[in-house]
């Protein structure tokens, strides 16, 4: 009897090791399945990021200029938003109520910021007058974002107000 015992028990642990694991030919169908969705998968994820880039450095453009527009209008004062650096915009800008810094972008990654297809020059710096307008502007003007292939278009309309395209600008 106890002989029977052990034998079944001996069996039962054939069973499970048999069953234990995954055979050579099965992990290597995984790894394969696996490679060819990350190889579709990977350059797909990487447009995707570019653009989110740009749709960030456009967000973070139009926000800049909110706050600058309501900063003038409450402080009854100029706010200035220029870039920290010369014209280039895509070195990050600063909004600022006279010397004091009330803002300020750091570098943009992946982005660049352009003068619009039919403008001669980027704009220097947006100057808002205690009124909530742009002090330098009679017209509308823009601000283009890109990465060559996304495009976002910064509107800052003849009364201030800033908006976003997901287009080229005109």
């Amino acid at each position: 009897m106890a002989m029977a015992a052990t034998l079944h028990m001996n069996s039962a642990r054939r069973r499970r090791a048999r069953h234990g694991g995954f055979t050579l030919i099965e992990l290597m169908v995984t790894l394969t399945i696996l490679g060819i969705m990350m190889g579709v998968g990977i350059p797909s994820f990487r447009n995707f990021i570019a653009a989110q880039r740009v749709k960030s450095a456009a967000y973070d453009m139009t926000a800049a200029l909110i706050f600058a527009r309501s900063e003038a209008i409450k402080r009854n004062a100029s706010i200035t938003v220029a870039p920290t650096s010369g014209t280039n915009w895509a070195g990050g800008w600063t909004v600022k109520a006279g010397t004091t810094t009330l803002q300020e972008q750091q570098v943009l990654s992946g982005a660049v910021v352009e003068k619009a297809a039919s403008a001669s020059t980027i704009p220097a710096n947006f100057v808002y007058g205690a009124n909530g307008r742009l002090s330098s502007a009679a017209s509308t003007q823009y601000l283009q974002i890109s990465n060559g292939s996304t495009y976002k278009c910064v509107k800052i309309d003849s009364i201030g107000i800033p908006s976003t395209q997901t287009v080229a600008c005109p």
